[in-house]
């Protein structure tokens, strides 16, 4: 979905009937609807979002899966953290959500249930990427090939770095040097055009392959992506710059199926070439240190919803604590505004202390009192019992309290 389209499909969604509260994650691999319902129905949802795209439900049916309560809870905490994802704690996808939840709460759809759920999956994605570093080993190519340079190059933000290609990849890999703040980055293309398109989104310079000698000369790091039909860089030309840079050492490395750089230019001394087939081998291998900290993941967001749960269960009784304040605070008004009119006509301190106090304790315990005599009538005492105890912190002997709930 368009973004216009997705804000109106949320609105759509949540003026359904029973929708108290609704958002829309879409991105380009799911479409997912998170909604607090009134009455825990969410046939009415399914209907809404056919009727939105002109389909039947049972057109859309076998298409999606559903989620209740807790289940759903630790869904969305495992899409946050990236476990739900094609490659494992990929970290786009919580933008995508942040972003989700934005616009679900700037249109009034997304109210204090959803906003606590948000704000609990942005803290467990974050817990699981840093107890568990299940994002610190890249797994794509561009990723793995960035973080070549990091280790490889002693002062990688110093560096001069070519990036030969315009593509998704090249994209890809530019974004990544940008974000690691890797020197100077240049774009090299036969489409100038393309190239300049791309550089100029991340402050990069833009060349045309005809500048490609002088360029591979000047570059500490090489990133090829072309996968043109034959090598775009040839070993005779890595021989001729390392002429021009002397004893400067060189790092090339071929994102490209089929190879970009010719296989000899490794062979160069001062030169290093790392291959797709290379760097694939240590994405593969980040991918297994990846899922090896799933289970460790799993752990961290079954304790998040075990306390997101807690916070529901403590909202539900925050009117009642509201009220049984209100209602201790009224008897303390009316017992104090009585003892001022007592010491106003002259009766003693003390006496009136003490008459204040009594008053008091009778009334806060008159509702509790009345509640232990009815259920004794409806023979549900023990419980009653039990429960009055444990709210009052009530710690007799046990023989007298074996003996009450025996009566």
């Amino acid at each position: 979905m368009a973004s216009a389209d997705r804000l109106r499909a949320l609105q759509h969604l949540h003026s359904l009937p029973g929708v108290a509260e609704c958002m829309v994650l879409n991105t380009c691999n799911r479409t997912e609807i998170y909604a607090v319902l009134e009455d825990g129905d969410s046939a009415s949802l399914l209907s809404g979002l056919a009727e939105w795209f002109g389909l039947s439900v049972s057109a859309l049916h076998p298409y999606f899966y559903q989620y209740q309560g807790t289940d759903s809870v630790k869904h969305l905490f495992r899409v946050a953290s990236g476990l739900d994802s094609a490659v494992i704690g990929e970290t786009q996808i919580l933008g995508q959500l942040k972003r989700a939840f934005s616009q679900a709460r700037e249109s009034g759809c997304a109210g204090p249930l959803l906003s606590r759920l948000n704000e609990h999956a942005w803290g467990m994605a974050k817990r699981v990427r840093t107890d568990t570093g299940i994002g610190r080993c890249p797994v794509s190519l561009a990723g793995t090939a960035v973080s070549q340079i990091t280790q490889l190059m002693d002062c990688h933000a110093n560096v001069s770095t070519l990036v030969i290609g315009a593509g998704e990849n090249a994209e890809l890999v530019v974004r990544h040097l940008a974000s690691r703040h890797v020197g100077q980055v240049t774009v090299a293309n036969r489409d100038v055009e393309r190239a300049q398109t791309l550089a100029a989104r991340f402050g990069a310079t833009a060349i045309g392959l005809g500048e490609l000698p002088n360029a591979v000369a000047g570059a500490d790091i090489i990133i090829s992506t072309t996968g043109a039909p034959a090598p775009v860089l040839s070993a005779g030309m890595v021989r001729g710059a390392r002429y021009r840079r002397g004893d400067k050492p060189q790092l090339l490395l071929d994102l490209a199926v089929p190879a970009d750089i010719e296989t000899a230019a490794g062979d160069i001394p001062g030169v290093e070439l790392r291959s797709a087939d290379d760097l694939g081998r240590l994405a593969r291998a980040n991918m297994r240190s990846r899922k090896s900290a799933v289970h460790q993941a799993e752990s961290i967001l079954d304790h998040g919803v075990q306390s997101y749960e807690r916070w529901l269960r403590t909202r539900s009784v925050v009117p009642t604590i509201r009220k049984l304040r209100e209602n201790a605070d009224a008897h303390r008004r009316v017992a104090l505004g009585r003892a001022q009119r007592q010491l106003a006509r002259g009766i003693p301190a003390e006496e009136v202390l003490d008459s204040l106090s009594r008053h008091l304790t009778n009334r806060l315990l008159h509702a509790p009192m009345d509640a232990l005599h009815g259920a004794a009538a409806r023979q549900t005492q023990q419980t009653a019992i039990l429960s009055i105890r444990q709210t009052f912190g009530l710690e007799d002997d046990a023989d007298n309290k074996n003996s009450e709930l025996n009566d």
